[in-house]
């Protein structure tokens, strides 16, 4: 370990060092030891959605849980008997453990605007069917 202070996040991609008159004198051995520090992150799942272009991206894994919701036509099923079957205009039925990404593209498949997109999802994180921040821009 390094000491207090010697360490500290500037943003989410970088860490300022501060190499005090201590660590100076032996400034190798500092990078040597910063360089085997094991790094954690975690990441917070989210689904960003733009309503204005309809594009969709994700950020981390995403399990769906077991739900059924209803909006603007389209029927979104996880989980239960039969959801293995390809989207059709108003049904999307995906499997217990499916990641969201499917389901994305089955959404898109059956014709879903990017509002009804937005609303889907937001019912399906209500309901526990998936746990991850949803953003709309």
């Amino acid at each position: 370990t390094f000491g207090a202070g010697v360490a500290a996040v500037v943003d989410p991609g970088t860490v300022g060092l501060n190499a005090s008159a201590s660590t100076a004198d032996n400034i190798f051995e500092l990078f040597a030891g910063i360089d085997s520090l094991p790094i954690n992150t975690q990441t917070t799942p989210r689904i960003i959605v733009n309503r204005a272009n309809g594009s969709v991206g994700t950020v981390g894994t995403i399990i769906l849980r077991p739900a059924s919701i209803v909006h603007a036509g389209i029927t979104v099923t996880i989980g239960g008997a039969g959801t293995q079957g390809p989207p059709t205009a108003g049904l999307i039925e995906r499997p217990e453990g499916a990641d969201v990404r499917d389901l994305l593209a089955g959404l898109h498949i059956a014709g879903a605007r990017p509002s009804e997109i937005a609303t889907i999802l937001q019912m399906l994180r209500a309901a526990g069917a998936l746990s991850a921040e949803i953003i709309i821009q």
